[in-house]
């Protein structure tokens, strides 16, 4: 009998890898560079004046992120980009104390779920009027889209050079918005820049 529970056991821990392994392959054909992804939107309290503008000029900047096309349509799309993002704070304003949590998912058009990301959470102070909706947008990409979609699906993030040298059309902002996320942009250079220099800088361990 216990023999028997044992060869059940790793026939089932057998099947449930090979079932991974074949929602790992789909997950990564359909995320793939120049796919194209509709954007399912929610806004858990119905608090966010901006809706998805952010969101979507986030995903499609190419120094950010700008992998897949977003498409209008879920028919003409390969996969649903699903988020949810929740605002707490004081009424409507994106800064000002307010925080922003963000919860990425991909599924199949078909509603098959293939991936959950973690939830991040960008916060905005009074003092220093950080807008805590596009730092909630591109820590999610950073930590969700850059980092664990990259794992799982065994992908490398890239720049997209097409994007980059051929801007997409873009919802127009206020201009302290603007100024917000280039300096945004900036600051996210730099990390990476140091980033690198540590690396570099790391001592060689004698055998």
């Amino acid at each position: 009998m216990v023999k028997l529970r044992t060869c059940f056991l790793v026939v089932l821990m057998c099947v449930l890898s090979q079932v991974a392994l074949c929602q790992n392959d789909l997950l990564r054909e359909l995320t793939a560079p120049g796919k194209k992804a509709y954007l399912d939107f929610v806004d858990v309290r119905g608090n966010i004046k901006e809706k998805d503008e952010p969101l979507v000029r986030a995903l499609t900047n190419g120094e950010i992120w700008g992998r897949w096309e977003l498409v209008p349509n879920i028919e003409e799309a390969d996969f649903v980009l699903h988020v949810e993002v929740e605002k707490k704070g004081p009424g409507f304003s994106i800064s000002y104390g307010a925080r922003m949590f963000i919860q990425p998912a991909v599924s199949t058009v078909d509603g098959k779920v293939l991936w959950v990301g973690s939830k991040t959470v960008g916060r905005a102070h009074e003092f220093t009027g950080f807008n805590a909706y596009w730092k909630a947008c591109t820590r999610m990409i950073k930590i969700c889209l850059r980092k664990e979609l990259m794992s799982v699906t065994n992908a490398e993030w890239q720049k997209n050079e097409y994007l980059l040298k051929t801007p997409v059309k873009k919802i127009e902002a206020p201009n302290e918005e603007i100024q917000n996320m280039q300096e945004e942009i900036e600051r996210l250079k730099a990390e990476n820049e140091s980033l690198k220099n540590q690396q570099m800088n790391l001592p060689t361990i004698q055998e």
